[in-house]
């Protein structure tokens, strides 16, 4: 295989990454504006549709964790260029699973740390592809 078709193919993960993962998960985070604390929770129609993006993302067989499918995505991308930009990534998913609860739960704080770091992934999977692919 040519070096030219490991790129394409590297690319191609990269932006598979980016459209079903990072622009799927700050989907309603986006357009949330800056949360803070003292906003209280959020309404219960807005609050459905952010716990979907970040721990239900649709495809073709069925509903699947944001930070599951970026691993399966992603997986073989162990070159360094790729490293910091999905080591980012993947950190970020894993604290939005470990605060699923109180996510879930509506608590101000961790829906607000929630919406941060979704829009950090998306971010940092911009910033990757824009890398890979200019």
């Amino acid at each position: 295989m040519s070096a030219e078709v490991g790129m394409s193919d590297d690319a191609e993960r990269v932006r598979a990454s980016m459209h079903d993962v990072g622009k799927q998960i700050a989907r309603t985070a986006r357009n949330l504006g800056e949360r803070k604390v003292g906003d209280g929770p959020l309404p219960g129609a807005l609050l459905r549709m952010l716990i979907a993006d970040l721990y239900a993302l649709p495809g073709s067989a069925g509903t699947e964790r944001a930070s599951a499918r970026l691993s399966r995505l992603t997986q073989g991308l162990d070159e360094p260029r790729f490293g910091r930009h999905l080591a980012a990534a993947r950190a970020a998913l894993s604290t939005l699973d470990a605060i699923e609860a109180e996510v879930r739960a509506n608590e101000p704080a961790a829906v607000a740390h929630a919406i941060e770091l979704a829009r950090s992934v998306e971010v940092v999977l911009r910033t990757l592809l824009a890398e890979v692919d200019p």
